[in-house]
């Protein structure tokens, strides 16, 4: 097909619409001290770059519950160091062991405010500067 139509709808403007895209990206989620998505966002969303696009901000989701799936991973790490040391024998259990004793409340990750804040900081804005004055150009020139 052909397209006949242009659709910009550009960087979310207000903390509002960015703090809707995180939500809408972690509807999935649970967080730490069952905490609504909502309320953990607001709470972090200042320290999240207003430059970020919605698929940056899906980048920034992903990243904030791969920490708390690696926090997981370390507690059920450390769990299996310690039945290890209590039964001096470094072969007694193994993860899946220790893993499948734990309820499946507690194999769920829980992902808290900071892992937010520590994910933003290793997403780069997909758009820059230059294609922004391009996109707005684009915008003036086709809505006029």
């Amino acid at each position: 097909g052909r397209f006949d139509r242009l659709v910009y709808l550009g960087l979310a403007q207000s903390r509002e619409d960015r703090i809707k895209i995180l939500v809408a990206q972690t509807r999935k989620f649970t967080f730490e001290g069952n905490q609504s998505a909502h309320a953990v966002i607001d709470g972090v969303i200042d320290s999240i770059p207003a430059s970020l696009s919605g698929a940056d901000l899906s980048a920034v989701a992903k990243g904030a519950l791969m920490r708390s799936m690696r926090r997981l991973c370390d507690e059920a790490d450390a769990e299996l160091a310690r039945i290890r040391r209590q039964r001096e024998d470094s072969c007694a259990e193994d993860i899946e062991t220790v893993v499948n004793n734990w309820d499946e409340k507690k194999l769920v990750p829980r992902v808290r405010a900071e892992d937010f804040i520590d994910a933003a900081k290793d997403v780069t804005p997909s758009v820059g500067s230059k294609e922004l004055e391009y996109y707005e150009r684009l915008k003036e020139q086709f809505c006029a």
